[in-house]
């Protein structure tokens, strides 16, 4: 049996585990461990445990700017304080 194969297979006994009572609960856990060869704990918190979430993974990279609006002040700026570096720049820009 495959990895996706297991995951679904997982799946579909997952739903029909949380949805059993006590005594039903013990006889799908004995096929599931028989099936699969987990050890009935570990089939215990495979599950009982809820299927992870997918975050969305954040936005790399830099913000886009409109070039045209930005370099033109920021070159009067830089002429301004005389051609300073970069590090300084982001200092005096910020008084």
């Amino acid at each position: 049996m495959g990895r996706n194969e297991k995951k679904a297979y997982v799946e579909v006994i997952r739903q029909c585990y949380l949805k059993a009572d006590k005594v039903k609960k013990g006889t799908i856990l004995g096929e599931f461990c028989e099936t699969l060869g987990y050890n009935r704990k570990y089939a215990i918190r495979l599950l009982n445990k809820k299927p992870k979430r997918r975050k969305p993974k954040p936005r790399k990279g830099h913000p886009r700017y409109d070039k045209a609006n930005l370099l033109a002040p920021l070159k009067t700026i830089w002429a301004a304080t005389n051609y300073m570096g970069s590090k300084k720049l982001k200092v005096a820009i910020l008084e």
